[in-house]
């Protein structure tokens, strides 16, 4: 009996200690994140050097600091200028950002580094719309923060999981989210904004991606820190609610005015239904993946996206949809 009982205790111990340093590695890959060694702070700053270009003017009443304006610049010359690797490199946008509201990152963790960077991107974007191609601008370099920060979450989470099953719950997971984001995207541009070009087409499609973004962006952060107050103003639904605003949408289309600017009736309804089909499997999947981990935020995620779809053809309302 003392045998099984020392067995037992030293199972028990091994096991503990073996979870914490899964968690210590956890930390070590999340703190590594913030740090930036000088070869790579050499190579960021020249490629900004070389690549800056003045996108926004800001005078009068609407200046702001000269640090402020440079690093709107330098963020908006990397959407537009670098390649897919620059701008997949969220930890040269974490030091650029650092650079211009600085926050030392590295003495706290979790949802508080979180917070962190939830201020300087709301620093950054705090500047006047009032011109159109300001408008632009802003909505470029906001959809940058969008893909910086889910991209950087991912990797956050993926550095917390550790067993096979998990890891690839989540890699299957990703590839869902990404099938979903293209097909309920391309939904929205083939039945809102239709095919003619104007001005402002693509700030208002960023305007419903940004919302789709954001949802994935709140689920990634309860995924990794399992903080209540990220779902905080949101209210659950359930299948139904979801449902009912596809069908509502698809009961509304009618046929083709002019085949140049329009999509036909059939193009509209197979944009729909695949952007539900890529829904379902997304929450399929991820519902799999919240039960590994021991949490649910499913019924928080479908009540956003009824929200989406009972407002869906609003978001080309630029008075309601400012950029903040």
């Amino acid at each position: 009996m003392e045998k099984l009982l020392y067995y037992v205790l030293t199972a028990i111990l091994l096991c503990g200690c073996g979870q914490r340093e899964k968690s210590k590695d956890s930390a070590t890959a999340a703190d590594a994140m913030w740090q930036f060694d000088d070869q790579e702070i050499a190579t960021w700053e020249q490629w900004f050097k070389d690549n800056h270009r003045r996108y926004v003017h800001l005078f009068g009443s609407d200046s702001i600091s000269p640090s402020h304006n440079d690093a709107i610049d330098d963020l908006i010359s990397l959407f537009y200028n670098g390649n897919d690797t620059l701008r997949h490199d969220y930890r040269m946008i974490l030091w650029r950002l650092n650079e211009f509201y600085p926050i030392n990152n590295e003495k706290v963790d979790g949802y508080e580094r979180y917070l962190g960077v939830e201020r300087q991107v709301d620093s950054l974007l705090n500047f006047n719309t009032d011109w159109d191609y300001r408008l632009r601008r802003k909505s470029a370099l906001a959809r940058l923060m969008y893909e910086f920060r889910i991209r950087m979450y991912e990797d956050v989470l993926s550095s917390m999981l550790h067993d096979k099953e998990t890891v690839e719950l989540f890699s299957q997971e990703r590839e869902a989210w990404k099938k979903y984001e293209d097909a309920t995207s391309e939904a929205f541009g083939i039945n809102v904004l239709r095919k003619e070009s104007y001005y402002l087409k693509y700030t208002f499609w960023n305007n419903y991606d940004f919302d789709i973004m954001d949802q994935r962006l709140k689920s990634l952060l309860y995924m990794c820190f399992k903080n209540p107050a990220i779902y905080s103003k949101v209210t659950m639904s359930d299948w139904e609610s979801v449902e009912r605003g596809y069908n509502q949408l698809k009961g509304q289309l009618d046929s083709m005015n002019n085949p140049d600017y329009d999509y036909s009736y059939d193009e509209k309804v197979d944009a729909l239904n695949k952007d539900e089909e890529t829904f379902k499997t997304f929450m399929h999947i991820h519902e799999a993946l919240l039960r590994k981990l021991g949490i649910s935020d499913s019924s928080w995620l479908l009540h956003l996206k009824a929200q989406t779809l009972e407002r869906f053809d609003q978001y080309d309302d630029i008075d309601r949809f400012q950029i903040n």
